[in-house]
């Protein structure tokens, strides 16, 4: 659901996963969390994070143009005090990573939760990824009865699938495409994954060729 309080837009929908790897081009949309048509959240081989839809480069102390940061949860966005990203994190990433942050999108209003899961440091390829909530949208229904959804994620022991048929066969990847795990699903449409190591993962179901990202604790 979205929330508006007082002019502000607060976007709680389906939380996304958004990864750069080492090394990727930053000028590719896939490589861009185009989150507006105005934030863009990129990030070249080194440095920090910037708004590719108005900057080519990450600015000490502005970037990314047209976003204010701070620590905390929408829940409480009231009461935050917001700043440029590198004040916000301190002038240290690697510090920010796994803690709840809100992101404010100045010129739309929009704030949304955001936390970021991996960052590769002194410059060795600028690879970031985080989970980020999404703004609510208004043909769910469609979602929820035709297409896999899994379930719960971030997952810990136990990943579970709806929309799916069951005893399908999944293979789970890692973001370089090995392949870590391959099961049949249980009668209850879930599947183990406690031997698996924290990261994030793509999720393939067989019968069904449907692709989706699982973050794991």
């Amino acid at each position: 659901m979205s929330g508006q309080v007082i002019g502000q837009t607060i976007w709680t929908g389906e939380p996304i996963i958004f990864e750069r790897s080492d090394y990727a081009d930053w000028d590719e949309e896939p490589n861009q969390d185009r989150i507006t048509d105005s934030i863009w959240i990129a990030r070249r081989e080194n440095s920090g994070i910037f708004n590719a839809a108005r900057e080519d480069h990450y600015l000490v102390d502005k970037s990314p143009t047209g976003t204010e940061w701070s620590f905390g949860t929408t829940a409480e966005y009231g009461e935050l005090t917001f700043s440029d990203w590198k004040t916000a994190v301190n002038s240290n990433p690697p510090a920010m990573l796994n803690k709840n942050m809100v992101l404010h999108l100045i010129g739309d209003d929009i704030y949304l939760d955001i936390k970021f899961l991996s960052w590769t440091g002194n410059a060795q390829g600028g690879g970031f990824s985080y989970e980020r909530s999404t703004e609510m949208t208004t043909n769910t229904t469609s979602w929820e009865t035709d297409r896999p959804v899994v379930y719960p994620n971030p997952v810990t022991d136990r990943l579970f699938l709806k929309n799916t048929i069951s005893r399908s066969q999944v293979r789970i990847v890692n973001a370089q495409g090995i392949l870590k795990h391959y099961a049949t699903l249980d009668a209850d449409y879930s599947v183990e994954v406690s031997n698996l190591s924290a990261g994030i993962y793509f999720l393939l179901i067989e019968n069904e060729s449907c692709l989706l990202r699982v973050l794991k604790h």
